[in-house]
């Protein structure tokens, strides 16, 4: 099926009333797409924005690749039950905090963010970042289109945590800045 087929079946599947937009998410051959039909009935297909789960995971993957850094990921966004939303509370799960917690030598530790976009910050998620910054921590917020860019992002944020301070000298040891 070439491209233009794809959109033509999906196009038939996402039909709508007639004066109304549609936007749809589909997977075609392993990817993310947004298909919309205009009130016209005009349909166009792009890549779909990714979720901040796929940001997060690229991250992950470039940070890996950094000597002296440990991180850890936060799960704390996951839908649960009535059962496991009491047992995540009671074991210290924490509406808001980061999506990555960076741990750096000289005992520091910073904090990333995960938006997509223009994703907005939860009001849990603002509250939490302004009391880590009340205790000295650095909270970033990592806007991005694409997972590259977050990875790019995550990645430059980290070498300049590194450069900073007390870390100077094991910056200058990884990357002879």
């Amino acid at each position: 099926m070439t491209k233009s087929e794809s959109t033509t079946a999906l196009a038939s599947t996402t039909s709508n009333a007639p004066g109304k937009r549609r936007q749809t998410t589909v997977t075609i051959k392993g990817k993310r797409m947004v298909v919309t039909t205009t009130a016209a009935g005009v349909t166009t297909v792009k890549t779909a924005t990714p979720q901040e789960w796929e940001c997060q995971s690229e991250q992950v993957r470039r940070l890996r690749r950094i000597p002296g850094v440990l991180f850890v990921g936060g799960m704390e966004a996951g839908k649960r039950g009535p059962r496991a939303r009491m047992i995540a509370l009671a074991t210290g799960l924490t509406a808001g905090h980061p999506d990555l917690t960076i741990f750096m030598p000289g005992g520091r530790c910073a904090f990333i963010e995960n938006k997509v976009g223009n994703g907005r910050l939860s009001p849990a998620q603002v509250a939490r970042h302004t009391a880590l910054r009340k205790l000295g921590f650095e909270v970033e917020v990592v806007r991005a289109s694409s997972t590259d860019e977050a990875g790019d992002k995550a990645v430059e944020l980290v070498k300049k945590w590194l450069t900073a301070n007390d870390n100077n000298n094991v910056a200058n040891a990884i990357y002879g800045t």
